[in-house]
């Protein structure tokens, strides 16, 4: 038996088309999304499907059809600052002292020290609701304590996921998010670690929408995901959400691909939905990632990294080695609890809209630098209020290089030379490395590597 999603029409006699679709094998409907349903047979009636009149387009399903948008670098050293250092990038806007980053402030024996009020220009999120399709959050921890506002959907047994995490930690975590007074829900769409099915993202979508319609808060659906696919089906879940007034944040994705190259979509759902708010990646010096899709749908950039995060159990993990525009996309979505905060819910696609106008007129700066290192005439990066430079403090620089410490796996990394000692246990797996330089201790592995010379002694 096949799972696939059917959009009905608009203007179809529904019921007409459920008893059609029965007919053929098994239906599950959603409650909030009309138009969506979700239909169990043999994979041979799919002429048949076809067929039934009102059926707009159907599209099949698979466990592995919706990946998080995430990826992985090595950590070059960099030295982990206090807080949520994207924060301080997008507090910055062209003029300020601090433009262009943070670390072209370090000098000798000296860090830069920034406070950041979230209470400034607009409130902290308090009162509106953040909902995370993801990988679960964890209710009691510190980050989040006490703005938890439940599990709206987990088909899983499996725990909660660091990917989800780090996510509602670049949200609205208490000392690292944009939003640190804003109440978390949980849809849990993914298990902890890997891939995911088309009905279950939906259904973690139906679930947040049912708490908005039901509920009197303002919120705001964060989705750091994405599959290749048709996605005609999947947009009728978008649209109902936008339709009640609740606004979609995704990720652009991590292929490094114009998103406007084929009739303006490229089938990345949901990035390429023009009702969501499609985020993409850019560096500390905002230029676009170049793993970071891009342009086309895109509306805007923001931080590609995810520096410190809320750990899986409790306390704090460095997050160097975390990259991805599932990080970009919780950053829009917390600035957007931020401006929502002391309003009533919005409960129209109109109210959605001017929101959004909002966000681009006041909260993004046109400064982006493209992947060709020129600038990149009317694109956007997030401008989060509230950040300032306080001052200087004594500190240790970072160090560049490879780090000390064994083993080290430079994994899906753009490394052009590695040079000194390799220790035992270093894995240079998928790395477009153009020289190894030193002795190679027994355990290197240069294994699918783009390597054009290694140098033994």
């Amino acid at each position: 038996m096949t799972t696939y999603h059917v959009r009905i029409h608009k203007g179809a006699d529904r019921e007409d088309v459920l008893s059609a679709l029965r007919s053929l094998g098994e239906v599950r409907e959603f409650s909030q999304i009309p138009q969506l349903v979700e239909w169990e047979g043999p994979s041979s009636v799919e002429p048949d499907l076809a067929a039934i009149e009102g059926v707009r387009s159907f599209e099949r399903d698979s466990p592995s059809k919706v990946q998080p948008e995430q990826t992985h670098d090595v950590d070059l050293g960099m030295a982990e600052g206090a807080g949520q250092l994207p924060i301080v990038w997008h507090g910055q806007k062209p003029g300020s002292r601090y433009y262009r980053t943070v670390w072209d402030l370090l000098r000798p024996g000296e860090k830069a020290i920034f406070d950041y009020d979230p209470t400034a220009t607009i409130g902290d999120g308090t009162g509106v609701n953040v909902y995370i399709a993801d990988s679960g959050v964890e209710s009691n921890h510190a980050e989040f304590s006490g703005r938890f506002g439940g599990i709206l959907y987990n088909d899983f047994t499996s725990d909660v996921g660091a990917h989800g995490m780090a996510c509602a930690t670049a949200a609205l975590g208490l000392t690292m998010g944009v939003a640190p007074g804003a109440t978390v829900f949980d849809c849990r769409v993914f298990p902890t670690t890997g891939s995911t099915s088309a009905s279950q993202i939906i259904s973690g979508m139906n679930a947040a929408l049912a708490e908005h319609n039901g509920g009197t808060a303002p919120g705001v659906l964060s989705c750091s995901f994405g599959g290749d696919a048709s996605s005609d089906p999947y947009n009728a879940a978008i649209e109902a959400c936008v339709d009640a007034g609740l606004p979609v944040v995704a990720a652009a994705g991590n292929s490094g691909r114009d998103l406007g190259a084929t009739g303006g979509s490229l089938n990345h759902w949901p990035a390429e939905n023009e009702d969501c708010v499609t985020v993409g990646g850019i560096d500390r010096h905002f230029r676009i990632h170049p793993r970071s899709n891009r342009y086309g749908q895109v509306d805007l950039y923001a931080s590609y990294h995810a520096w410190t995060v809320a750990r899986v159990g409790g306390g704090f993990r460095g997050a160097l080695s975390w990259r991805g525009t599932s990080f970009s996309c919780p950053m829009v979505s917390g600035l957007l609890a931020r401006m929502m905060t002391g309003t009533t819910k919005m409960t129209s696609r109109a109210e959605v809209e001017t929101l959004r106008q909002d966000l681009m007129l006041n909260y993004t700066v046109g400064d982006v630098i493209d992947v060709s290192g020129l600038p990149l005439e009317g694109a956007s990066r997030l401008y989060i209020p509230g950040v300032t430079l306080t001052g200087f403090a004594p500190a240790t620089p970072p160090v560049r290089g490879l780090p000390d410490a064994t083993p080290v796996r430079v994994d899906t990394a753009r490394t052009h030379a590695i040079l000194g000692s390799v220790q035992s246990g270093v894995a240079v797996r998928k790395a477009s490395a153009d020289m190894v330089l030193g002795s190679p201790a027994a355990g290197v592995a240069t294994r699918s590597a783009i390597t054009h010379v290694i140098v033994e002694p």
